[in-house]
């Protein structure tokens, strides 16, 4: 509106800094309106830029990942984790649900993890399957403390040591 007023006035110099000025704020305005910044979309758009850098260590399954009673440990961020799957010359296991991804590393008895979540007030079942493992894994330790009085550790010749249980009837 501006630039028109200008322009009948004759005064061109400005007539052209306003229409600079129109077409940068309808260019800013049609930026804002297609792209979107929700959380879905910033979260898919993380997920596949690490998808895209580190595909060639990534392996993907469904989400039949089975977790064992193993040390399980929580990376602090995916670079780390891309790091130590690079000098183990391991690959990493991802696992994609419904709001949250997965990345897993595997060497012998440790499993080092990452979830990346579309929501961090939404706990994944990645999550919830670790915390059953990790209270049923104090369960087995409390077990296994209350009955260390009834077994007998007994030392041989041979420098061996050897546990002994009493019978159960």
């Amino acid at each position: 509106m501006i630039s028109l007023i200008t322009y009948y006035n004759d005064l061109v110099s400005y007539t052209i800094v306003f229409g600079m000025l129109t077409a940068i704020c309808f260019i800013y305005m049609i930026y804002i309106v297609f792209n979107k910044n929700d959380k879905k979309t910033l979260y898919k758009r993380k997920i596949n830029k690490i998808l895209k850098l580190y595909n060639s260590s990534i392996v993907k399954i469904n989400n039949d990942y089975e977790l064992q009673n193993n040390n399980l440990v929580c990376a602090k961020n995916i670079e780390d984790l891309f790091e130590l799957s690079d000098e183990l010359n391991t690959p990493i296991v991802f696992v994609e649900e419904d709001s949250s991804s997965i990345f897993i590393l595997q060497y012998g008895k440790d499993i080092l993890y990452y979830i990346l979540k579309e929501d961090e007030n939404i706990e994944s079942n990645f999550e919830k399957e670790i915390k059953e493992i990790k209270k049923t894994s104090k369960n087995e330790e409390k077990e296994l403390l209350s009955k260390i009085d009834k077994t007998t550790i007994v030392q041989l010749k041979n420098n061996k040591f050897y546990k002994i249980k009493p019978v159960k009837k």
